[in-house]
């Protein structure tokens, strides 16, 4: 299990993954959108592969880059899904056999005019990306989602 227990500062990290492989991260929700190099490195050093960026947005050249509206690309919900605890913290699974050969996952978070331009709403953009290939990355926020 890869402990990042956001509580703690800095967060605490253990390289362990589970016995099927997935890797578990209990991170409040708040320290995701701030240690972005800390979240990186802790998933890199567990064995995930993992590129993050701030205000900063890549995908590959042919991508059409589809978004739902929470900001999350085709197949990043098999390779990463978040549940809520009780005491608040969201613990991320990340399931690196779930990555398909020669991708990563791409998280791009938005800086705060990004944030401003979309209402807060996505604050990242999660899609898989190439590995070894030069990636198509632009500044423009991706669309809003109005929360209902």
């Amino acid at each position: 299990m890869l402990d990042l227990d956001g509580a703690a500062a800095p967060p605490r990290r253990n390289g362990d993954t589970k016995k099927d492989g997935t890797i578990h991260v209990t991170w409040d929700k708040q320290l995701y959108f701030k240690d972005h190099a800390g979240l990186q490195a802790a998933l890199r050093k567990a064995g995930f592969p993992v590129l993050i960026k701030d205000g900063e947005f890549c995908k590959e050249p042919q991508d059409n880059g589809t978004l739902d509206p929470s900001g999350v690309g085709p197949g990043v919900r098999n390779v990463m899904k978040g549940d809520r605890g009780d005491n608040g913290k969201v613990t991320f699974v990340f399931t690196p056999s779930a990555v398909p050969a020669g991708t990563q996952l791409f998280i791009g978070y938005l800086d705060t005019a990004q944030l401003a331009s979309v209402n807060g709403n996505p604050g990242s953009v999660e899609r898989l990306v190439p590995t070894g290939v030069p990636l198509t990355c632009t500044t423009d926020a991706p669309p809003a989602h109005t929360r209902s």
